[in-house]
């Protein structure tokens, strides 16, 4: 009887432990994003001198073995690897087929965005969360009234995501 309980015991004591060790899921190294949504709303009211239009871009991303975001570049880098990890192409919608944009504009602006490096502590180092970002056009600059956009992310290893593309966004 004593054996019994002490093996109850032990049984209990092993279910318990492996009921609280969280399995690690694993992901690639190479990040993934996932397109959320836009938000497209007028900002004249805040600048009546450079009126336009705001796009808040939402995605969602996870990195495998997390090195996603840059640490602070020195001031004289210009490795652009070193300075931006969102990238984006914007589309102009001309005769119901959407062309890249090479305006003056689009090629100064893409690369676009940097994300400060981020860590996780612990044996998962997978990292995921959701970022929005906010892109301005100004009215005076905007020649065309539809556009859209593909965009995607690159880790410090320089491990490029998968791209993703919003819908049509209609600015007039």
């Amino acid at each position: 009887m004593k054996q019994l309980f002490l093996s109850s015991v032990v049984v209990a004591i092993l279910a318990t432990m492996f009921a609280g060790c969280e399995k690690i899921q694993s992901y690639p190294p190479v990040p993934k994003i996932v397109y959320k949504s836009f938000w497209l709303r007028d900002t004249s009211y805040l600048d009546t001198v450079n009126k336009g239009k705001a796009i808040t871009l939402s995605f969602e991303f996870i990195d495998g073995d997390g090195d996603f975001g840059l640490f602070r570049p020195d001031s004289g880098e210009t490795d652009t690897t070193k300075l931006f990890n969102l990238y984006l192409t914007s589309y102009q919608k001309i005769n119901n087929q959407f062309v890249p944009d090479t305006s003056l504009l689009s090629e100064l602006s893409f690369p676009i965005y940097y994300f400060d490096a981020m860590s996780r502590e612990g044996q998962n180092k997978t990292m995921e969360g959701s970022i929005s970002i906010v892109l301005e056009l100004f009215d005076k600059l905007i020649k065309y009234d539809t556009i859209k956009y593909d965009f995607y992310i690159v880790d410090r290893a320089l491990n490029k995501s998968n791209v993703e593309t919003t819908p049509e966004i209609v600015l007039k």
